[in-house]
């Protein structure tokens, strides 16, 4: 009898074994989604803003040819005493460029020449002034 007992309880262990291994597994959850951060939000900065009066600056030119040389001179306008620097090009009739040339602290009066090889043939003259309140334009554009 004991025979028998240890034979169904090998049996009832081999079972145990034989079924719990043909057993399907159990499907495990699907793991909670992890919320995702939000897209980073991009600003856009407004364009920088050059200070600027809305109006027209007042400074006035000469334009002189002398020889081999051609002579540009400030000669005032209400806006000449602001002026902290000029950009001076110069487009010949055969296209070449003289410039830019930029001066720093203009003078009323001052004149700034430009020496060629040969006399002069400006076609255009384009000045560029910056001035005091931050403010950069054309001040004189000019067929010569």
């Amino acid at each position: 009898m004991r025979r028998i007992f240890l034979l169904l309880c090998v049996l009832l262990v081999f079972l145990v074994i034989a079924t719990g291994c043909l057993q399907s597994p159990v499907p495990q959850p699907a793991p909670a989604p992890v919320p995702s951060s939000p897209p980073p939000v991009l600003a856009t900065l407004p364009p920088a803003v050059v200070p600027t009066t809305g109006q027209q600056k007042n400074v006035t030119f000469s334009v002189t040819s002398s020889g081999n040389t051609l002579n540009v001179t400030c000669t005032g306008g209400t806006d000449a005493v602001s002026l902290v620097s000029l950009t001076i090009q110069i487009t010949n009739y055969d296209g070449t460029k003289v410039g830019p040339r930029t001066i720093p602290n203009p003078a009323i009066g001052s004149s700034y020449t430009f020496t060629y090889q040969k006399p002069p043939d400006p076609a255009r003259i384009n000045i560029i002034g910056d001035f005091s309140d931050g403010t950069q334009q054309t001040v004189l554009l000019q067929n010569v």
